[in-house]
């Protein structure tokens, strides 16, 4: 079954306006969706959404809602005829991404086949095997027994990271940052044992590694189908819930970008991270046997000894933050970008980033990022007003009501309002950032108020 189709931005469209298909419906598609509109290239956007949310939906000109099957949608993609098919966040990946290839629609986006390989943790190290101080100490367990947990707890004395490897929802009710432990959050040592013997029982094994200290960060990069690499830009990423890096790790709480890039990256940095990703890339697409397109976000950490870790990469389109983050940085045209990588051309293009320093920071519930009953979800009021200086993102919320001043909305688990400022320095940024939300964020929610210190 399938929704009534609506218009969100007008009844008619000029026609030199190029078409472009986005499956997806999570906070980082209206980042992405803003991001095309701002281009050079005249669109035409038409969301396929999974699910309601109307900041995505308002950036597009018509709204579909499907279930994979449905004979429909194989029709409105034939008769629209779209230049460019993105697909984005899992669950529309895992959703459509067969569909499409079943009947031959070329799209930018993982398919199933990657997903499947990237929620396999370990995959990382058939691409990577050998000794390479690029990967921090790991150690795979595969027995869940309490001596065993803990024998290989004790090789990690100055702290470790649990990773959950295989199908986290299924265990636990919260986001799927959840996946990831921090020694230093406040959990038993019964809960240690009981997330180890989840993902063993999940998957066969559990990821134990080093917790290292410095600079979390992201190198984020497009793939086109030959596997060039184009480097999109690089932000700090704050994770954690708190100020100071404590609480849980979240999908995201604020970020920063100095002109697409971290100042604290060496020329080596940055060329040993683009091979270690090229790597990792070529043996996806060897196993696999699917050349990957799309975004790839590789999440890495600089210590304070000077040594840049390679902690994770994800196929997935970036969060929120780190899209809000560097398309006011880089000043290429998004959809040029997205059908290069399609047709494998991206290797004839450099980035040009803007010099100045992008940051942003998310306002959400007090029960971010755990999942609560809708009955249990809250609900505010948010003014239409936006301060000059400033890009408001709505996250995943369900518009409830709305007046000519204010938008009434229910929050789900996840950031809720995403304030962005891109100026000439770190100090003017947060400054307009952090009076914009004094003025708009609803008494009851909850932000970082360190993001850039």
């Amino acid at each position: 079954m399938r929704n009534q189709v609506k218009y969100a931005m007008g009844n008619s469209v000029p026609s030199p306006r190029r078409k472009v298909a986005i499956f997806g419906f999570v906070n980082a598609d209206e980042a992405l969706a803003r991001w095309l509109r701002a281009g050079r290239t005249p669109l035409e956007i038409h969301a396929f959404s999974l699910a309601p949310n109307a900041a995505f939906e308002q950036c597009c000109d018509a709204v579909y809602r499907f279930r994979p099957g449905d004979p429909e949608l194989q029709r409105i993609l034939k008769r629209e005829a779209y230049d460019l098919v993105y697909v984005g966040p899992i669950p529309a990946v895992l959703a459509f991404s067969s569909e499409l290839q079943t009947h031959a629609i070329p799209f930018v986006g993982p398919t199933a086949q990657h997903i499947k390989f990237e929620l396999d943790k370990t995959k990382i190290f058939e691409a990577l095997p050998e000794p390479d101080a690029i990967l921090p100490k790991t150690a795979i367990l595969t027995d869940s027994s309490p001596q065993s947990v803990s024998s290989a707890l004790s090789e990690f004395p100055s702290g470790y990271v649990l990773k959950f490897n295989g199908d986290f929802s299924r265990y636990y009710d919260e986001t799927e940052a959840g996946r990831v432990r921090l020694s230093d959050e406040t959990i038993s040592r019964e809960e240690v044992f009981e997330f180890v013997r989840r993902s063993i029982e999940s998957s066969g094994s559990v990821i134990i590694q080093e917790k290292l200290i410095g600079k979390d960060f992201s190198a984020n990069y497009l793939v086109d189908k030959n596997e060039g690499l184009f480097p999109i830009g690089e932000n700090v990423c704050y994770k954690r819930r708190n100020d100071f890096n404590r609480g849980p790790m979240t999908d995201g709480t604020g970020s920063v970008s100095w002109g697409g890039q971290v100042p604290f990256l060496t020329a080596r940095d940055r060329e040993r991270i683009h091979e270690a990703v090229g790597r990792f890339v070529r043996h996806v697409n060897r196993v696999v046997g699917i050349r990957l397109t799309g975004f790839l976000n590789a999440d890495l950490i600089k210590t304070v000894e000077g040594r840049v870790y390679l902690c994770e990469v994800n196929f997935r389109e970036p969060g929120v933050h780190t899209l809000a983050s560097l398309y006011r940085c880089l000043n290429n045209d998004l959809f040029d970008l997205l059908l290069r990588a399609r047709n494998g051309e991206l290797a004839q293009l450099s980035p040009v980033f803007d010099p100045g320093v992008s940051v942003v920071v998310s306002a959400y519930p007090p029960y971010y990022p755990y999942r609560r009953p809708r009955s249990e979800l809250t609900t505010v009021k948010v003014s239409k007003k936006v301060p000059p200086g400033i890009s408001l993102f709505t996250g995943w919320v369900e518009l409830l009501s709305e007046s000519e001043t204010w938008r009434e909305f229910l929050l789900m688990s996840a950031p809720s309002l995403t304030f962005e400022a891109h100026e000439t320095s770190l100090e003017r940024s947060r400054k307009i950032v952090y009076k914009a939300m004094e003025s708009m964020v609803p008494s009851g929610l909850l932000y970082r108020r360190d993001i850039g210190l």
